[in-house]
């Protein structure tokens, strides 16, 4: 698949099955937006802002924040990094305490979410209006007024791509910019995977019927450190929004996608995921063997190999087989990898399943009965 990825088929899907219905297969074409990897140059206020912050508060939901974390969070300056994704009082009340020179970088193309009205208010209430960044839809919006109206720095999501697949946007050239890292050799990276992929699609077909097989009712993004949360929960997203669907033909289709984190998932669930039902597809997303000799990561290694090969060494058996994947996660060349072949993931299995990857309606209904019981709740 990619280089640093190893993928294991359990026997029940067959290899030489795979093999005879992939040349039957659908082509990937590479045809959303989000695959030009293209992206401006921030204007130098956005750039010295960031700098000058001492901590950067990322303030969204879903798609506007688990991009840039998928991206980010095995980078080292990512500690630097606030997320504010919730309205929950206490959450919020602990970021704020821990903030001495923050800009607050409220991510939303409209600005009309309701979780994000509410936490503008709070931010503006305690911080005033100096510190903060709108990056949101270049020309309409309740956010983007706001941001003409309060003279406040700015930067474009471009309309046509969906927050969950934002990854090589203005404002995260911006983040990786303002820590001295270009963005333009890992755009050129994820170009070349996508042409690979456009001239073999096999891995693709291979992925979507680890993760899509009929016997498959969960799939188990397994992260070891905090440093892979984040791709994780993306992970977890792309796959939930973009393939829960029903289908033209009627047909409901997903699996629902489930994050672990190891080892503290190994003493809870990991015996149901042994001896219980054989239904899950498991993702190891996994550290480097430590070349340090830190006890801690030598640990962490141990571990998240140990429970992987627990899981291979049933391959060989149809009763306990279940598809296990593993994926070396330590670098930002890593995360664009896993975020390419993701990317193009789904892409190729919306045009399989025949329904569209991009939009998000029960999502919208959600936000529509929210925003109604906002402007009149009930007694």
């Amino acid at each position: 698949m990619q280089q640093k990825t190893t993928v294991d088929c359990h026997p029940a899907l067959g290899i030489g099955r795979l093999l005879n219905e992939f040349e039957k297969s659908i082509k990937f074409q590479a045809r959303h937006p989000m695959f030009k990897y293209q992206t401006n140059a921030a204007p130098q206020p956005v750039i010295q802002a960031l700098k000058a912050g001492k901590e950067i508060v990322v303030v969204g939901l879903g798609g506007s924040i688990l991009p840039l974390r998928s991206l980010v969070d095995i980078h080292r300056r990512a500690e630097s990094i606030f997320y504010l994704d919730t309205v929950d009082s206490l959450t919020v009340a602990r970021v704020f305490q821990k903030l001495t020179n923050p800009i607050f970088c409220i991510v939303s193309k409209s600005g009309q979410t309701l979780e994000i009205q509410v936490l503008l208010e709070e931010i503006r209430k305690r911080f005033g209006d100096s510190k903060i960044l709108a990056v949101t839809d270049p020309k309409a919006g309740k956010l983007r007024s706001l941001a003409y109206e309060k003279n406040w720095l700015s930067l474009s999501i471009p309309p046509e791509i969906g927050g969950r697949f934002t990854h090589f946007t203005d404002f995260h050239r911006a983040i990786l910019e303002s820590w001295g890292i270009s963005i333009d050799p890992l755009a050129e990276r994820a170009r070349k995977k996508i042409a690979e992929l456009t001239l073999n699609p096999e891995p693709l077909d291979l992925l979507r019927r680890m993760l899509f097989d009929e016997k498959v009712a969960h799939q188990i993004f397994w992260h070891y450190g905090s440093a892979r949360e984040g791709m994780a929960l993306w992970m977890q997203q792309v796959l939930a929004e973009s393939l829960g669907k029903t289908a033209t033909d009627g047909l409901r289709r997903g699996v629902l996608p489930t994050v672990l984190a190891g080892p503290q998932a190994q003493h809870s669930v990991l015996q149901l995921l042994m001896d219980g039902p054989q239904n899950s597809t498991l993702w190891f997303l996994e550290p480097d063997a430590p070349a340090s000799s830190s006890t801690l990561d030598q640990a962490l290694w141990v571990l998240c190999e140990a429970t992987k090969r627990s899981f291979l060494e049933r391959l060989a058996d149809a009763k306990t087989s279940q598809s296990v994947i593993a994926s070396p996660l330590s670098s930002i060349e890593d995360a664009v990898d896993l975020i390419v072949i993701l990317q193009a993931l789904v892409e190729y299995s919306a045009d399989v399943f025949k329904i569209n990857a991009f939009d998000q309606p029960g999502v919208e209904r959600g936000k529509t009965i929210a925003r109604e019981l906002w402007s009149s709740p009930t007694p």
